[in-house]
């Protein structure tokens, strides 16, 4: 792995003065966790009303639909994007709490790195840095998953400190889901 990621790469909070690089991000099939990719009729959707969009992955109230169809409702989060410049590279949510879902499959932290920035040392910093912002959010112990043929990410994740507790069949049924835990230290 080349480990580029940039000195200035940084967590911001969704906007639209990153829109461009967002949309071709969407269009290199940029997705984060187990999203599925964004259709290009979606794609013209969220380019005709960016702002409409960023209100909807932002919005705490309401629901949302698990992989199994159950409607429950969100728990509190935080979307947050790494750029660099003006460039997006990638997005990770952190959930303040969990659920039984994200207790067995979401955890409290997901994250992405659009396709033309992989294997750039961005998945590691990006978790890095979302570790930075629990840290802030007092959260003690952090959940993290990955799918165990995602070598990628089980790297990044145990190279961030994880600590395997176990792996299961993902309730999804896309695989044997490995769930690790991050202990915070105080940055006291």
């Amino acid at each position: 792995m080349t480990s580029s990621a940039g000195e200035g790469a940084r967590l911001v909070p969704p906007a639209a003065r990153y829109a461009a690089s967002y949309l071709a991000a969407l269009r290199e099939g940029f997705r984060r966790g187990i999203q599925p990719v964004v259709p290009a009729a979606q794609i013209r959707a969220i380019e005709a009303d960016f702002a409409l969009h960023v209100a909807r992955i932002t919005e705490q109230a309401g629901r949302i639909t698990l992989p199994g169809g159950e409607s429950v409702p969100k728990v509190p989060f935080t979307v947050l994007w790494l750029v660099e410049g003006n460039e997006f590279i990638g997005e990770v949510s952190i959930r303040h709490r969990l659920n039984a879902w994200l207790l067995q499959e979401g955890g409290n932290v997901g994250y992405g790195i659009r396709p033309s920035r992989q294997r750039r040392g961005y998945g590691r910093l990006i978790l890095k840095l979302a570790l930075e912002e629990c840290r802030r959010l007092k959260l003690e112990r952090v959940l993290v998953t990955a799918l165990a043929a995602n070598r990628g990410s089980v790297r990044i994740i145990e190279a961030n400190g994880g600590r395997l507790e176990n792996q299961i069949d993902a309730p999804s049924g896309d695989g044997l889901l490995r769930r690790y835990w991050i202990t915070l230290p105080d940055s006291a």
